[in-house]
């Protein structure tokens, strides 16, 4: 599995990521923004021998627990990014993404935990506004353990003076790049909660 950044020696993420400057700022630089990307490595289907079948089958119930969104990463020299372009829909929200076109890259699947008043696909933004913030963003900071945070959730090293501003050492784009090679699984889990969604 590809990285895209490298660690450097003796990296304690706990250490470096985590201070006291969250409970200061409270997510108002991250988690009121938007959610935080996983990584495949954040899944054990992924970082395990397991089947297509037993991965899919794992993230379609990873899903449903409500917290998490599948999200469309744009490539910026793609126009249509992976979205079919060939139908006109009504609805822009209902606008589809093809498989072929993710498998060569034109836009990638990838898994984000979900913001407020977002459905699990979430693939779509028609009022370009996608800052509501992580649905998992509590008074007293992220809801889940410092262990079972999303990869981009647990990579970021905080400011350490309020004008600054905090550092995600695990991007958007990192992940996407991640999914990449999974984008096959991805799309059939998509297309599950896609007709779901749209059926609704």
């Amino acid at each position: 599995m590809g990285v895209n950044f490298v660690i450097p020696p003796k990296f304690d993420e706990k250490k470096i990521c985590i201070g006291e400057m969250c409970k200061i700022c409270k997510g108002e630089e991250c988690c009121a923004r938007c959610g935080c990307c996983y990584s495949p490595e954040d899944f054990h289907v992924f970082t395990y021998p397991c089947s297509r079948e037993d991965r899919v089958k794992y993230l379609k119930a990873f899903l449903k627990r409500g917290y998490t969104s599948i999200e469309l990463k744009w490539m910026l020299d793609r126009q249509d990014a992976a979205f079919d372009t060939m139908h006109y829909y009504s609805d822009i929200r209902k606008m589809k993404v093809v498989k072929e076109k993710l498998l060569r890259g034109d836009g990638i699947l990838y898994l984000r935990t979900r913001n407020i008043g977002k459905g699990i696909v979430d693939v779509v933004h028609p009022d370009a506004i996608r800052d509501t913030g992580c649905r998992l963003q509590g008074p007293n900071g992220c809801k889940l353990t410092y262990r079972k945070r999303p990869k981009g959730g647990r990579m970021v090293v905080p400011k350490i003076h309020i004008l600054d501003t905090c550092t995600c050492l695990y991007s958007e784009f990192q992940a996407a790049m991640d999914w990449f090679p999974y984008q096959d699984i991805l799309f059939e889990v998509y297309e599950y909660f896609y007709k779901l969604e749209i059926s609704d």
